[in-house]
């Protein structure tokens, strides 16, 4: 099958850089006084790449879908609604019927499809 030697050179460009820096954290590891195994020592640094990715992920908010979860009554969270806009809001139990209330809308108006957490509130640091 033909390859562009366009592609080949990218190919082999990467291919050199990631040996480049394979050797280099290889070299500063021995300079730095670790001494561990190659092999060992990429699958540790591969570990931690893929842990702070998961960790990245799971930090990342996402939408509750209403058919899932609700949250707990009176807690305020963030609504998507049916109109494609998001409100704070809160969920109550007016006359033992479940209903969704914000500062702006009726509980009547809109109908909320999902909901996530309110982050934590801001807090300036005190200069100690």
């Amino acid at each position: 099958m033909y390859e562009s030697p366009i592609n080949l050179i990218e190919k082999q460009v990467a291919f050199d850089i990631d040996k480049a820096i394979e050797g280099e954290v290889w070299k500063v590891t021995k300079e730095i006084g670790i001494d561990v195994n190659k092999e060992e020592l990429i699958k540790a640094l591969q570990y931690d790449r893929d842990q702070y990715e998961k960790g990245y992920k799971d930090a990342t908010p996402k939408w509750i879908p209403v058919s899932e979860r609700l949250p707990k009554y009176g807690e305020k969270v963030l609504c998507w609604t049916t109109y494609n806009a998001f409100e704070v809001g809160y969920r109550d139990n007016e006359w033992g019927q479940d209903v969704w209330t914000t500062g702006k809308f009726a509980s009547g108006t809109f109908r909320v499809v999902a909901w996530m957490p309110l982050p934590k509130p801001y807090k300036e640091k005190s200069e100690e």
